[in-house]
């Protein structure tokens, strides 16, 4: 019998066996390595930001999404919010193929960049969550961002460009539609996660 042990609780994270699976070459991450990943920027790497960004789970993301009531808008204390995307459309069925990240940006006028590795794929969910935030003038802008050359490489991309965007804010508040993220290769980066959740646990 396979035990999914627990191999890190983090904060609002919890990663189990299962999980760091998906971190193995070609396999499409799941939503915990993204959320664990937030979590991680949040509380170690970009501490001192936390009053002006917002990560919000992908599982918060999909609620908003799918969900039948708007919520309030965003707060003028902050600059930056990501919402990490899924193609999933059911409400009931865990799923998806593809991953998107979604970014609001707060520099006087609020405006939305939506990332997409497969361009275009994932706009209606992107437009369907802007939808709940009670801006019915708010304008989604598609930005540049490094595309995937395969079907696995998604959820690694929406990461390295949360990471990205953290890394260089400023500059990226001037410029917010053009985003090129090649720090790291997808394998690179792939270790790098595995790492750093083995170095918590």
């Amino acid at each position: 019998m396979y035990n999914d042990n627990l191999v890190l609780s983090y904060h609002d994270a919890f990663v189990r066996q299962s999980d760091l699976e998906t971190l193995k070459p070609k396999q499409w991450i799941n939503d915990t390595i993204i959320h664990f990943s937030q979590e991680y920027f949040i509380h170690e790497k970009y501490e001192s930001q936390v009053a002006s960004i917002d990560l919000y789970s992908p599982s918060v993301t999909q609620l908003i999404k799918l969900g039948s009531y708007q919520l309030p808008c965003l707060g003028d204390l902050i600059k930056i919010a990501c919402f990490p995307i899924n193609d999933n459309v059911s409400a009931t069925d865990i799923g998806g193929t593809h991953w998107s990240l979604l970014v609001y940006i707060n520099v006087g006028t609020k405006v939305f960049v939506h990332f997409d590795p497969i361009e275009l794929h994932n706009r209606h969910s992107a437009v369907s969550i802007v939808s709940k935030l009670q801006w019915p003038h708010a304008r989604i802008h598609e930005g540049n961002c490094e595309r995937q050359s395969n079907s696995y490489d998604c959820g690694i991309l929406v990461i390295k460009l949360m990471e990205h965007i953290l890394e260089n804010m400023e500059s990226y508040l001037n410029d917010p539609l053009t985003i090129i993220s090649k720090n790291a290769n997808s394998t690179s980066y792939r270790n790098y996660l595995f790492q750093t959740i083995g170095s918590l646990a």
